[in-house]
């Protein structure tokens, strides 16, 4: 492998990872992810869905079951906390894929359902990103994920293989990404 195309791996690993992920942590974030995926699928099947809206099942909850390890581990954590907010705001918005593809392809899915889950997790978690420097921004983040589950189960009646989604995908980047959990954003300050 060429020297420039191992650094691009590595950049994109980063994204995932960041600088130092560790073995345990690597089982625990893809360990989870294709156990729910797989399970999620299972259900999916057993539900009547044909076997591409089972894959797309699959890979969005192995994305957002993973990567709601992944934005809590302290490799990750810190590489996003410790650079700056606009590589944070990116991240939140291109998560505008998974609530696509769910509203979009999956049975129960709906625009309403997307608008709702990427608006707010948008909101809220730019809000928190904004106040990671603040020594309120994980109470701040935790009312929104709970006003976010509160409004979620009222407002979406969902079949059964969809409605964990809203549930972990909040949790996913409001508490657990958004959060400068280790306080990197406040030593990268100094």
């Amino acid at each position: 492998m060429s020297t420039s195309r191992s650094l691009r791996l590595q950049d994109s690993l980063q994204l995932l990872h960041g600088d130092s992920p560790t073995p345990i942590t690597l089982a625990l974030i893809y360990g989870l992810g294709l156990s729910a995926g797989g399970a999620l699928a299972l259900l999916g099947l057993q539900s009547g869905y044909n076997w591409w809206q089972t894959l797309v099942l699959f890979v969005v909850a192995l994305d957002v079951f993973g990567g709601a390890v992944a934005n809590g581990t302290r490799s990750t954590n810190i590489w996003y906390a410790s650079r700056p907010a606009a590589l944070s705001y990116g991240f939140l918005a291109v998560h505008a894929i998974h609530p696509l593809l769910v509203a979009w392809l999956l049975p129960g899915g709906s625009w309403p359902l997307f608008w709702f889950i990427y608006l707010y997790m948008l909101a809220a978690g730019s809000l928190v990103v904004r106040l990671r420097r603040q020594p309120f921004h994980l109470p701040v983040a935790l009312a929104a994920l709970s006003a976010g589950f509160l409004l979620y189960t009222y407002l979406f009646a969902l079949p059964l293989p969809l409605r964990w989604f809203g549930y972990i995908f909040f949790s996913k980047l409001i508490v657990g990404f958004a959060v400068d959990h280790y306080g990197a954003s406040r030593e990268a300050e100094k």
